[in-house]
């Protein structure tokens, strides 16, 4: 797979921060969705460092019986590595042509990846965040790195059941710095029935100095062209309306635009952090409904639709308000 040498801000898979900070996090999202659908499971490798509570952890949630886990280790435990790529945590290895999970008795087995689909990159934006990601000590830095790619391998859950993962679809994608936004909708979705279409979004308000800012980036890949609304390339969101389970708008760039629905379908909680530390909580749903519905130019809309998406909403404030 190809990617974009020399430098942490294109490979946003590479370790951002430091082990002897303090107040900071980094965690990775690896999610794997099985050739049927009815199987998703996500792992989140990740570091805590926090004056009173430093460590690493995997983190687990799985669908349909939406459960979630959390495996501690020492911080000693965690082994990272640029060229190539790969993350150690105990006996659990993490790199961009697959994994090796060793969790117990819960979770045993091993994953293989095929081509990355990556977003496009310039010197403006070198990644998701665009002209953002130059700006230090941001509360939250977001990284994706795979939009969509195919699995095979097998995978042990805790039932005792073996799942065949050949023919899947995976994701990745990380978040780093100090603390997850305080208010944020997070949606990815790659069930879509094109194998090659994949979607990701993030509305969250980020505080910037004094003051704070609704913050958007969006990913949408069809039909071989990529799709990017974002607030630094002016990119609006219009008619945001939420609740605990389901959220839609619309995002507009010039003359396309495209209207956002997801429904979560059940939710487990995972950790997150503040202040590096892995205190607070939030709702993940892994099996919810993402539909789309784009249009460029005033054209007939293509709707999209896909199931096994990652939804999470978590609102205060104005988002929690809406936009009409």
């Amino acid at each position: 797979m190809k990617r974009i040498k020399h430098t942490k801000r294109t490979n946003p898979e590479r370790f951002q921060g430091r082990l002897d900070g303090k107040d900071y996090f980094e965690g990775w999202y690896y999610k794997q969705v099985d050739q049927t659908g009815r199987h998703t499971i996500a792992f989140i490798p990740g570091v805590s460092l926090d004056s009173e509570d430093t460590h690493c952890f995997i983190q687990v949630i799985v669908s349909p019986e939406v459960k979630t886990y959390y495996y501690r280790f020492p911080l000693s435990a965690f082994k990272v590595e640029d060229e190539p790529f790969k993350i150690t945590i105990g006996n659990n290895v993490f790199t961009l042509s697959g994994m090796q999970i060793s969790l117990g008795d819960d979770f045993n087995g091993s994953y293989q990846f095929g081509a990355f689909s990556d977003i496009d990159k310039s010197l403006l934006s070198p990644d998701i965040m665009g002209f953002f990601s130059y700006i230090p000590g941001m509360e939250c830095n977001h990284g994706v790195i795979s939009m969509n790619h195919s699995i095979s391998g097998h995978m042990r859950i805790p039932s005792g059941e073996n799942i065949d993962f050949e023919g899947g679809k995976g994701y990745i994608e990380k978040d780093w710095g100090r603390s997850f936004p305080k208010s944020y909708v997070w949606l990815q979705a790659n069930q879509f029935e094109d194998f090659d279409t994949s979607f990701m979004c993030s509305i969250a308000t980020i505080p910037f100095g004094f003051l704070a800012f609704d913050g958007l980036i969006a990913n949408l890949k069809y039909k071989g062209k990529e799709y990017r609304f974002a607030t630094y390339n002016g990119a609006k969101v219009r008619g945001f309306k939420a609740t605990e389970t389901s959220v839609t708008f619309k995002l507009i760039k010039g003359k396309v635009i495209l209207k956002v629905t997801a429904v979560v379908e059940g939710h487990g909680q995972l950790k997150a952090p503040l202040q590096g530390e892995m205190v607070r909580t939030i709702k993940e749903g892994l099996g919810g409904e993402v539909t789309l519905a784009l249009s460029i130019d005033g054209g007939e809309c293509v709707n999209l639709s896909s199931s096994c998406a990652g939804i999470e909403i978590a609102l205060q404030g104005r988002l929690a308000n809406g936009d009409s």
